[in-house]
């Protein structure tokens, strides 16, 4: 057994608090912000699509991010709610590539590899509900 082993549930809490932080902080701007997101956070083409291009698109959005937030932390339906946030993170990639935030989109690549790994994992410890 590698020394580090042992705390790979730790490790796994960890990137679960992580990402549901990420998650609280784009989420509740978005819902207190959300004319201001979808200006600044959408690729102007996108704007003119019907229900993309408006601020309670992005209102629905934040209150996704809440929620998946939530259920991370709690860890209830990890596997799902870490698919989600996978889901979630690649079409905000998508946006941030059509706006040519390459930044943004190698910082968001790592979200998306650690929802990942939360959504393979064999067994959640410290999770109300698997």
């Amino acid at each position: 057994m590698h020394a580090l082993t042992k705390y790979h549930d730790y490790a796994s809490v960890l990137v679960r608090a992580a990402l549901a932080a990420v998650l609280v902080y784009f989420g509740q701007d978005a819902v207190r912000n959300s004319e201001l997101h979808m200006n600044i956070w959408l690729a102007e083409w996108t704007l003119s699509l019907p229900l993309i291009g408006t601020p309670q698109f992005i209102f629905v959005l934040g209150i996704m991010q809440l929620l998946l937030a939530l259920m991370l932390v709690l860890g209830v339906y990890l596997r799902y709610a870490s698919l989600a946030v996978a889901a979630l993170l690649v079409g905000i990639v998508v946006n941030l590539i059509l706006l040519y935030d390459h930044a943004a989109v190698f910082r968001n690549l790592v979200l998306i590899a650690a929802s990942l790994m939360l959504a393979t994992q064999q067994s959640y410890r410290f999770a109300l509900k698997n």
